[in-house]
């Protein structure tokens, strides 16, 4: 007995070396498990499978703002109950220029037979925010006839997450062709309140992008905790998602709001789905006048050494149209004397419409002619001056959409209207369009021509 008691306090009766010595190395296991522990525990808490993503998806719906004289935008929401009333943001049901009218929104629903198909419903608004008020929120209804299932929802908690904690956000965050594309992307809560004019947002690494905005943040019980609204230009790797939470004292008004609306039960015909003509950017679809061009996967680039270039399209056209380009404007110095003019000559860029003179250079302003540089926009027809904004070309990479309906004529530059004419006389007719420039490098990504009736 003597033996077996002095071998089970060996421990706590050896001398100070030992004892130092074994509460050592129980120090270090102690700290080697901990950080085994950490290093392991992104892998098993952020498994695709703990957001219950196969279900939580059903309720994650696209939508698309068509909105005239703005490039059509995409974005996305979540319904929230079998009734049909979605969640999103004010940025993706509002046109983004308050002067443009005439909006059209559509909503797609994962189809109950295939969720990676979509169905569509015409929207009806039920709330938005007073104009002073900078919360970027939504709520829209849309309804199922009588043959079409109860929609999925997606369950909601207004608890705060707390530091750390794994999140996802599901979207659309492109459209390819015509097919909007679902994303899925993880991540962590890595600031737990970031104040955005007067309301509290969490900050996440998830990849965001601008299609995702009016998603859900899910956390890993698959339950939206947040809607995703932006990410900061500047601030790599992090998004923001409005707290649900901001949103909670509006439910029974929303509630209430909700009673009075009723949309059109759908889903409609697809076939009635009216989708922009898209000129793809390859070398097939233009008749290349005097230009340098290259192609690189689904982009093209042209330019003329800084001399003047240009290209016109092998389609013509409507009389009455909509023509949304993605294209970026580099500088090129030429060889030659330059005269800037009004204008300037960075980033100098020309679209000339409605006219059949399109073999002769870019900068003479045949039919209507719009030139952007660096400074500003010049709009002109048969060589007079119409109208002159400033703010020209964007350094970067943006979309410029030219509406023409019935002589009045708009210019916008991403979802900002730069210009506004009426013509007297329009021109009417079919006609090819040229794009070019001169000092400068175009870059086009895409092409979408709409025929507005």
């Amino acid at each position: 007995m003597n033996d077996r008691r002095s071998n089970d306090i060996i421990p706590f009766m050896s001398t100070y070396a030992d004892n130092w010595t074994y509460r050592s190395r129980l120090h270090v296991l102690s700290i080697q498990l901990i950080a085994l522990t950490l290093l392991l525990l992104p892998v098993i808490s952020i498994k695709a499978e703990d957001f219950n993503v196969t279900e939580s998806r059903k309720a994650v719906i696209y939508i698309r703002n068509t909105t005239r004289g703005l490039p059509t935008s995409n974005g996305t929401g979540f319904i929230i109950d079998q009734a049909g009333l979605i969640f999103t943001n004010k940025h993706v049901v509002q046109p983004g220029d308050p002067r443009a009218t005439d909006t059209s929104l559509l909503v797609g629903v994962p189809s109950p037979d295939d969720p990676d198909l979509l169905d569509y419903f015409i929207p009806e608004i039920v709330y938005l925010p007073d104009t002073d008020d900078t919360i970027d929120f939504a709520v829209l209804k849309i309804a199922a006839g009588n043959d079409y299932p109860k929609f999925k929802s997606l369950a909601m908690s207004f608890d705060k997450m707390s530091l750390g904690r794994p999140v996802a956000v599901i979207g659309y965050p492109f459209v390819q062709e015509t097919y909007p594309v679902l994303s899925f992307n993880k991540g962590y809560i890595s600031s737990t309140r970031v104040p955005i004019h007067g309301y509290d947002y969490y900050q996440t690494d998830a990849a965001i992008n601008p299609g995702n905005s009016g998603g859900p943040m899910i956390d890993s019980l698959g339950q939206a905790i947040g809607i995703v609204t932006m990410q900061r230009i500047g601030a790599e790797n992090m998004g923001y998602a409005l707290q649900l939470g901001q949103v909670q004292p509006l439910l029974e008004m929303i509630q209430t709001a909700a009673k009075k609306v009723t949309p059109s039960p759908g889903p409609i015909d697809p076939m009635s789905i009216k989708y922009p003509n898209v000129i793809r950017p390859s070398l097939e679809s233009w008749q290349i006048t005097d230009a340098k061009i290259e192609q690189a996967g689904e982009i093209i680039s042209l330019h003329n050494k800084g001399d003047q270039y240009w290209i016109t399209s092998k389609e013509s056209l409507p009389e009455n149209f909509q023509l949304t380009l993605h294209c970026g404007v580099e500088f090129m110095r030429t060889n030659q004397m330059v005269n800037p003019g009004y204008l300037g000559n960075m980033r100098d860029f020309c679209l000339r419409l409605c006219t059949d003179r399109t073999d002769e250079k870019i900068l003479l302003e045949h039919g209507l002619h719009l030139r952007m540089c660096n400074t500003g926009i010049i709009l002109s027809k048969n060589k007079k001056r119409l109208q002159v904004a400033e703010r020209g070309t964007p350094a970067e990479w943006f979309f410029l959409t030219v509406t023409r309906y019935k002589g009045y004529i708009t210019i916008a530059v991403n979802s900002n209207i730069r210009l506004e004419y009426q013509e007297q006389e329009p021109i009417t007719g079919k006609y090819h369009f040229s794009i070019g420039g001169y000092t400068s490098r175009l870059m086009l990504s895409s092409i979408a021509v709409t025929e507005l009736q």
